[in-house]
């Protein structure tokens, strides 16, 4: 199955996003707009299912970075655009920005897996856009090259590869996640930072998150019982 298939419904979009603007800029930052703010983002964190082409992505008005990809690329494709899939493998991200890191922290960065990405380029006569489709400020950003490990556009066929490789194993797919409750337990001080941060990811994904802090005797030795902490949106 090809994620990037158009359909009516797709033709039909683009043709209402762009058929009054100047071939070229303007159509895709209006494909931009529409996939960045029109199409709830689904951090990869939250997938349990399998991915959905571009025209199941428009249906869900949801997807991950990789299915809000396949829309643009169908949509500015419709629109007469030279879009092409860009693959993007990011450098992991430190357990916390803002203080500095303890050799502990930084042995833990070292073990955090690297993180997976996808955009779109839109070849133009004189440019190549980048369209980042998670954010509503990514129309031409890029992301930093210090961020990057690998950047790189793949072809339609490595692109439908990708998707059934994907999709290829039904026993590691799972209903999708419907808003409840996420329990993060933490026991030292790197994992409690990494815990916080992640409150942050679900709370502003809309889910009710219940933290607790479980510290070990070792690491704190006058700490209290474990406490319960619960945030809502």
């Amino acid at each position: 199955m090809n994620p990037l298939e158009t359909t009516p419904q797709i033709r039909t979009l683009a043709t209402r996003l762009t058929y009054h603007l100047i071939r070229g800029d303007q159509q895709a930052q209006a494909i931009h707009a529409y996939a960045a703010k029109e199409i709830r983002y689904e951090p990869l964190y939250e997938m349990r299912r399998k991915y959905r082409t571009a025209s199941e992505t428009l249906e869900a008005k949801a997807g991950c970075c990789a299915e809000k990809s396949y829309l643009a690329i169908a949509l500015a494709r419709c629109a007469g655009l030279d879009a092409r899939y860009v693959s993007i493998l990011l450098r992991p991200a430190p357990p916390n920005d803002e203080t500095q890191e303890s050799d502990e922290d930084s042995d833990l960065e070292t073990k955090l897996e690297p993180r997976g990405h996808a955009g779109v380029h839109v070849h133009l006569k004189d440019k190549v856009i980048f369209l980042e489709t998670t954010d509503t400020n990514g129309y031409d950003r890029r992301p930093a090259d210090d961020e990057l490990l690998s950047y790189k556009e793949i072809t339609d066929d490595q692109v439908t590869a990708d998707f059934v490789k994907r999709n290829a194993s039904p026993e590691e797919v799972i209903e999708p996640l419907t808003p409840k409750d996420v329990i993060i337990q933490a026991g030292n001080e790197v994992a409690i930072t990494l815990a916080k941060r992640a409150m942050m990811v679900c709370l502003g994904a809309g889910l009710t998150l219940v933290y607790s802090c479980v510290t070990q005797p070792s690491a704190f030795p006058a700490a209290p019982p474990p406490h319960y902490l619960t945030l809502d949106k």
